[in-house]
């Protein structure tokens, strides 16, 4: 539920990949900015942390990642927070807990995200693809 602005400028020590937690400073979270809070982004699939591990949030080549998204012909007119929004889209089509996945993506309730995401639902078995997707070994 990261945006990608927040991704690219999360420091190391914002990852406890013991825990299995990123804590998002009020001061780069677009949230945050509005209401001084610090944000705890717990509780995700766990093909985020093959992806963290591979592409370290807090390390220049994160927006690397997101620049080479970009340059990619299906990427080139997506928005900025594509994979934000893909995220929740596949979280709330597997999971079907609309407010573990509003807690994640950061929203003041689950109407914002039925309003935002209800139209974009896919079947669990698609949903489970895509919390199946794995950076591959080569860099």
């Amino acid at each position: 539920g990261l945006r990608m602005s927040e991704a690219c400028a999360l420091k190391a020590n914002n990852i406890n990949f013991a825990r299995r937690e990123i804590i998002v400073p009020f001061d780069i979270s677009k949230t945050g900015k509005r209401s001084g809070k610090t944000f705890l982004q717990a509780n995700m699939p766990s093909n985020v942390w093959d992806w963290i591990k591979k592409y370290p949030l807090g390390k220049s080549e994160t927006s690397d990642i997101y620049q080479h998204l970009k340059k990619l012909p299906a990427w080139s007119s997506m928005p900025d927070n594509s994979l934000r929004h893909s995220f929740a889209t596949y979280h709330l089509s597997l999971f079907r807990n609309p407010g573990e996945t509003a807690l994640l993506m950061r929203h003041k309730d689950q109407n914002q995200l039925w309003n935002t995401y209800l139209d974009g639902l896919c079947s669990e078995k698609e949903a489970k693809k895509y919390f199946e997707i794995r950076p591959t070994s080569a860099k």
